[in-house]
């Protein structure tokens, strides 16, 4: 299939120019380096520091540095780039899972002068993952603003990775390249923290409104996917997955 061309097969057209919204430890570092090798130099990695929406409260931005790129990519909120009016895809993972993640990471991290408060917490009050969990919790929102499940083109599931992958193939009109799973719990056992049954249960309680849309945007993608493999015979959609 050639790119940006016709209709897909989810009944809407590949998409153009687009923004990619990367919530953390959900698989955006993975999607970051596919959409790279697919956009080339057309492809814009946001780094900035002020890159997430913090606090409701809006910046301002300048975006003349990325208006000829097809790609924005980052961990941003849906609000800085607007303006340009562009449709968002995501990626998101179940947030009891998230949660762990995030957690491990930022307690195998140094302590440095521009660490945030929550980080400071966490290594030098000794955190637990149930502390961690009530102060920190319905991330989404960060990222993903009010936002409802409709507004965006695109949802990929961690846990479904590959199926999401061969979901996005039609949403962009691209076949998807050699690619593999980078910064994942396999490759850092060995500082990987997993909360107690008792702790995972109060954090699926405090994470209700994330779970609540996580689940939503799961069944989205399954009946995607489902109408993605229904013009193939068995196995054929595999090659828009390649490793």
């Amino acid at each position: 299939m050639s790119a940006n061309s016709g209709i897909n097969l989810l009944g809407n057209k590949p998409l153009d120019k687009f923004i990619s919204i990367h919530v953390h430890k959900c698989g955006g570092t993975t999607l970051g380096f596919i959409l790279k090798d697919i956009y080339g130099d057309k492809f814009f990695w946001d780094k900035s520091e002020d890159s997430v929406f913090v606090h409701g409260k809006p910046l301002a931005y300048n975006i003349s540095h990325i208006a000829n790129s097809t790609v924005v990519h980052g961990h941003i909120n849906v609000e800085k780039y607007q303006q340009l009016k562009r449709p968002m895809i995501t990626w998101i993972r179940h947030p009891v899972a998230r949660m762990e993640s995030e957690y491990s990471i930022i307690r195998q991290k140094r302590i440095t002068g521009r660490s945030s408060p929550l980080h400071k917490h966490v290594i030098l009050d000794d955190w637990s993952f149930e502390q961690y969990c009530k102060v920190h919790h319905n991330i989404f929102k960060n990222y993903l603003g009010r936002c409802h499940i409709e507004d965006f083109a695109f949802i990929g599931i961690t846990e479904m990775y590959e199926e999401s992958l061969c979901v996005l193939s039609q949403v962009l009109g691209q076949e998807i390249p050699p690619y593999y799973r980078r910064n994942t719990r396999k490759l850092r056992r060995q500082w990987f923290k997993e909360g107690t049954k008792e702790e995972k249960a109060i954090c699926r309680t405090l994470n209700l409104k994330d779970i609540n849309f996580y689940e939503s945007a799961r069944k989205r993608l399954i009946y995607e996917f489902k109408r993605c493999l229904s013009v193939y015979e068995p196995g054929e959609c595999a090659p828009l997955v390649k490793r």
